[in-house]
């Protein structure tokens, strides 16, 4: 997650950066988020479902099919990711 913004109609959105590979709608993702408790986030280590990829261009969002790696999508209401937290899918290594 490189930005994690809150629209009053969407709810929360996370901008995401995809670094290989390629991110569909409904994709199963892990998201980690460990050793950030002292600056006060909690730590995670949770499973949750991709919704819908948006394009942001401007104040407008365009919606799309996939997102590549070197590209940037919008994904809508991730519960416990926040901004700098890594994702990856459940069967890729680290």
């Amino acid at each position: 997650m490189i930005k994690t913004t809150s629209d009053p109609y969407v709810g929360r959105i996370s901008l995401v950066r995809v670094f290989s590979g390629t991110l569909r709608p409904d994709t199963a993702v892990h998201v980690s988020g460990h050793g950030r408790a002292a600056h006060g986030h909690q730590d995670h280590d949770n499973d949750e479902r991709m919704g819908a990829l948006t394009s942001p261009l401007g104040k407008q969002q365009r919606s799309i099919t996939q997102c590549g790696a070197g590209d940037i999508c919008a994904v809508a209401k991730l519960g416990t990711a926040e901004t700098a937290t890594p994702c990856r899918t459940r069967t890729s290594r680290c």
